[in-house]
C-alpha cells in the first residue's frame, strides 16, 4: 500500500543538481574550449569552434546562475512574478535547451567535421531539457502543478 504525502514546499535538490552540472559544463567550455571541442569532435578545434564553445559555455553559466538565483530565493518572493516561479524557470530553461538541441541536430546534418561533437551535444542538451522538464513539472506553481503536489511515498 502506498501512502500519499502532501508536499507544499518545492523540492529543490534535483534542480540544484541540474544547476551544478550545467555550471560545471559551462565552465569547462568557457575555460578550456579547445580541449572540450577536441574531446567531442575527435580532432583539434580551430579558432571559430573554440569561440563558439566559449559562447555556449557563457550561455550555460548564465542559465545556471539565473536558475540558481530563482531556486535559492535570491529573487525575493515578493518580487517574483508568476513567471519567476522555480517550475516556470526550469521549464523555460528546458525550452532553451530544446532549441539548442535542434540547432545541434542541424549542425550534425550539414557539418561532417563536427558531426561527432554535435551528436554528443545533442545527447547532453536532450538530457538537460528532459531533466528540466521533469523537475520543473514537479515544482508547486508550475504550469502542470496546481497548489500542493501529491506524491506516492
Amino acid at each position: 500500500m502506498t501512502k500519499k504525502r502532501d508536499v507544499t514546499a518545492p523540492d529543490l535538490a534535483a534542480p540544484a543538481l541540474l544547476c551544478a552540472v550545467r555550471a560545471c559544463y559551462g565552465g569547462l567550455l568557457l575555460c578550456a574550449p579547445h580541449r572540450m571541442v577536441a574531446l567531442g569532435a575527435g580532432h583539434p578545434a580551430g579558432p571559430r569552434a573554440a569561440a563558439v564553445a566559449r559562447l555556449l559555455g557563457s550561455r550555460h553559466l548564465l542559465q545556471a546562475a539565473a536558475t540558481a538565483a530563482v531556486l535559492t530565493a535570491a529573487v525575493p518572493e515578493t518580487a517574483r512574478s508568476a513567471a519567476l516561479r522555480p517550475g516556470r524557470v526550469l521549464l523555460a530553461g528546458a525550452g532553451v535547451d530544446a532549441v539548442h538541441d535542434a540547432s545541434m541536430l542541424g549542425l550534425a546534418a550539414v557539418c561532417r567535421p563536427f558531426r561527432r561533437a554535435a551528436r554528443a551535444d545533442v545527447l547532453l542538451e536532450a538530457g538537460f531539457a528532459a531533466f528540466g522538464i521533469i523537475t520543473g513539472r514537479c515544482q508547486p506553481g508550475s504550469p502542470r502543478s496546481r497548489g500542493s503536489l501529491l506524491i506516492d511515498a
